[in-house]
């Protein structure tokens, strides 16, 4: 009986220790998604009032043609356009002025702090930004 009760002891160890070292090794799919970071991209001119932009989303380029410049969001009016990136995904906006003058400008700012920002001036000049979430 001594020995069944020892037997039966040290199989609930090996269960407990089992069960412990296993959940200590979560599977992908239990792990926590990656922080998310809100990527603003922002694009102005000086004397343009449209820009064609090429800028890297959450799912793939996107390339809307001679956009309304100061860039601005449709749902609140503020600066810019927003995208909810993962953490050290790659960020990337380039803004074409549409203009014969002027400059245009680009910056990315990732949760409010800028990360990157660049001037082109000229007949269809482009200006480049790029950077991680």
């Amino acid at each position: 009986m001594l020995i069944a009760l020892a037997c039966v002891a040290v199989a609930i160890g090996a269960a407990v220790k089992f069960s412990s070292s296993s959940d200590s090794k979560k599977s992908p799919s239990t792990v926590p998604h990656a922080l998310t970071r809100t990527v603003t991209y922002i694009v102005t001119g000086d004397h343009t009032n449209q820009a064609s932009i090429t800028h890297e989303t959450p799912s793939g380029t996107g390339q809307p043609n001679d956009v309304d410049v100061p860039l601005t969001r449709k749902s609140d009016g503020g600066a810019g356009i927003q995208f909810a990136f993962h953490s050290g995904d790659f960020v990337y906006i380039s803004a074409q002025n549409s203009d014969e003058s002027g400059a245009v400008t680009c910056s990315i700012l990732v949760d409010g702090q800028i990360i990157a920002t660049n001037t082109s001036s000229g007949a269809y000049a482009i200006a480049t930004c790029k950077g991680h979430a």
